[in-house]
């Protein structure tokens, strides 16, 4: 029986933050597919603007763009924060955490790194929390800008996990959602209800999703792990096709040949995330339980979630062998556990029923 998702802050997805107008009808031939491959010889570039680099890289000068400070409790209070880009290859969990000691005040979420046992390692940011992602080479921290006005668009910020220094991405739009690519160039982000691309060294945006158009929404976008496509949520279960769809990153050569290099693959909702090794992706079926599949979709495992408990966010760990999940089991409010993949056994790791699943701590060698 589907269960219906309380919001909650978490990683978004497409169904919890829109509503959605009558969707249309889906469906993509396979057949098409060598549309997304350039033709042998093919010089096809992606496009580029004349912008400056949006982050520093070996080759580039540091980017011009005017650094932000991150939002703190105190102005004369700073917390102590540890470098996270130093830490050992121990496997941790990013979690959100509100950090504010008046529970009257408007909250302030920052992450916090803790251990398999729930216990606190330190925090890793001041005010910067929501929808965070982390390269693999643990450089760059990419989050959402939490804004409190409903009327307000969000904007993705990008932090050198070395200097602190942060960096807003420049798209105009509602945007959230931001996921690394494998090599840590380009920035997978929803904006407007779309997917879009984007070079974080020549800051080109391109739309490689374009769900509005099909008078649909698309969340939660994910990398495969050798960065050859990305996957994301479209649609609502009770509209034609609803489910997990895969672009082919090929086709920003081209934009316009995007919709044919888009194919269904689940029947399923979000959040899902692929395993480190690529063989196997993880998301949540319409009956509220945890689905293995495989790349070409096939489903060939179901890990069951007790009764009237809901997932809210989703991550397998570097080893592919364990999946930290944000569970509400309404009775203890939303906290951290962990499902082993082979044994579906599920372990509580947090009790504070506040704190919120955001991504494990990449090993440098995971995804290598």
């Amino acid at each position: 029986m589907y269960r219906e998702r309380a919001v909650a802050p978490h990683r978004s997805t497409c169904r919890q933050r829109r509503r959605f107008d009558v969707c249309l009808s889906f469906a993509f031939a396979l057949s098409l597919a060598s549309f997304c491959v350039p033709p042998p010889g093919s010089s096809a570039q992606m496009p580029t603007v004349q912008a400056p680099p949006l982050l520093p890289s070996p080759t580039t000068p540091p980017s011009p763009i005017p650094s932000i400070p991150a939002p703190s409790p105190s102005a004369t209070e700073q917390p102590a924060l540890i470098a996270i880009h130093q830490i050992s290859d121990e496997p941790y969990l990013g979690v959100c955490r509100n950090t504010q000691a008046d529970r009257t005040a408007a909250p302030i979420y920052s992450l916090f790194l803790l251990s398999l046992d729930g216990a606190s390692i330190g925090q890793l940011t001041d005010g910067i929390c929501y929808d965070s992602d982390i390269s693999l080479d643990r450089s760059f921290l990419a989050f959402r800008e939490l804004r409190f006005d409903a009327f307000a668009d969000s904007r993705v910020g990008i932090m050198e996990t070395a200097s602190l220094q942060n960096h807003w991405l420049p798209i105009r739009g509602d945007c959230t959602e931001p996921s690394f690519s494998p090599d840590g160039a380009q920035l997978a982000v929803v904006c407007d209800q779309n997917i879009h691309l984007v070079d974080l060294q020549t800051t080109s945006d391109i739309v490689v999703a374009d769900c509005v158009a099909e008078d649909k929404s698309c969340g939660d976008p994910q990398w495969s792990p050798d960065g050859s496509q990305i996957t994301f949520f479209k649609g609502m279960e009770f509209t034609p096709n609803p489910g997990l769809y895969s672009v082919d990153v090929t086709c920003a050569d081209d934009p316009s040949t995007c919709p044919k290099c888009t194919r269904y693959l689940i029947r399923g909702t979000s959040p899902h995330d692929w395993a480190p090794n690529g063989d196997t992706v993880a998301f949540i079926t319409f009956e509220g339980d945890i689905g293995l599949a495989r790349p070409n979709g096939y489903v060939f495992q179901q890990l069951p979630i007790p009764e009237l408990a809901q997932v809210h966010s989703l991550a397998w760990s570097p080893a592919g062998d364990q999946i930290a999940i944000n569970m509400n089991t309404r009775s203890d409010g939303l906290n951290l556990y962990i499902v082993q993949a082979r044994t579906a056994q599920i372990t509580q790791v947090t009790f504070s029923g506040e704190d919120t699943l955001q991504f494990w701590i990449p090993m440098r060698d995971s995804r290598q």
